[in-house]
């Protein structure tokens, strides 16, 4: 199965202060993250993040599986968006893409939150 990401807005009109806040930008991704479309995801989570300093939240419940590539491209995207001064949080993972997270300690080098709006909150 091929990754079929797509992004969500990216911007929320402020009622009080009648301008617009920044919000992170949510990547939703389904199908598999492995070697073959690892780095044009990393390359495309870069360009986002370096369009909204507000962050990233990458939005994984669709994706089923994620190989040692994928990991890397996530790691290569949070260094970068540490360096930027911005975040990048996980969201909704599958439990097994969760397991293999934990396994390899992501859980202590980014936020890995149960959906959206959790990791929305963080920011």
């Amino acid at each position: 199965m091929e990754i079929q990401p797509h992004t969500v807005s990216n911007s929320a009109s402020s009622p009080a202060t009648n301008g617009t806040i920044e919000v992170p930008t949510v990547y939703a991704l389904a199908g598999e993250v492995s070697t073959y479309n690892a780095r044009a995801l990393q390359r495309d989570m870069i360009d986002l993040l370096a369009r909204n300093r507000a962050g990233l939240v990458v939005d994984l419940k669709h994706v089923d599986f994620l190989s040692s590539s994928g990991m890397t491209a996530i790691l290569a995207v949070a260094r970068s968006a540490r360096e930027a001064g911005s975040k990048l949080v996980l969201a909704a993972p599958t439990p097994v893409v969760l397991d293999a997270l934990k396994v390899a300690g992501f859980d202590r080098l980014m936020p890995i939150v149960a959906d959206q709006d959790a990791a929305r909150a963080l920011f």
